[in-house]
């Protein structure tokens, strides 16, 4: 998958529930400056009326366990039509995110003679620590999510049985 942003709107209820409104998935934009994404979200459909009944009364929803699932594969064609037959979703909006991008490294494969060896080992270096902290909070992420996914499972198994 390309480098990108997967967005998860959330909502908070009166009685301090929240729950997962959708997904929304773009490509992070290669060049600095402001860039404002507008983002289409989905969130996966029922499988029953008992799925609706538990996102309307205790806030649960259906949620996709593999987030790289939401974006574009690495291997699909740019501007081409990604086809997710079967997986049912329901749409939930759009967001409107404004991205103030401070850092991009680009090395050319043809160096440029004013510029010294040093100078490009720095800017790859740099572009290898933002992108290492970026996928390690990515993971620190997902490692959470399954933590939170494997304590919730047992309740929602609780809930299916006495339905």
């Amino acid at each position: 998958m390309t480098l990108g942003d997967v967005s998860q709107p959330r909502s908070l209820d009166s009685w301090g529930r929240y729950r997962n409104e959708g997904y929304a998935w773009a490509p992070l934009p290669r060049t600095p400056g402001r860039a404002c994404l507008h983002l289409t979200s989905v969130r996966p459909g029922p499988r029953g009326p008992l799925d609706e009944l538990c996102r309307a009364f205790i806030g649960s929803s259906l949620q996709i366990s593999d987030l790289t699932y939401v974006g574009k594969p690495s291997g699909s064609v740019q501007n081409s039509t990604l086809s997710k037959y079967g997986f049912r979703t329901v749409p939930s909006g759009t967001l409107n995110v404004c991205l103030n991008i401070a850092h991009q490294s680009h090395v050319s494969k043809a160096p440029d003679k004013t510029r010294t060896a040093s100078v490009y080992l720095l800017e790859r270096l740099s572009a290898n620590t933002l992108l290492n902290n970026i996928n390690s909070v990515i993971e620190a992420f997902q490692r959470a999510r399954q933590r939170m996914l494997l304590v919730r499972a047992p309740l929602m198994s609780a809930g299916e049985a006495d339905g």
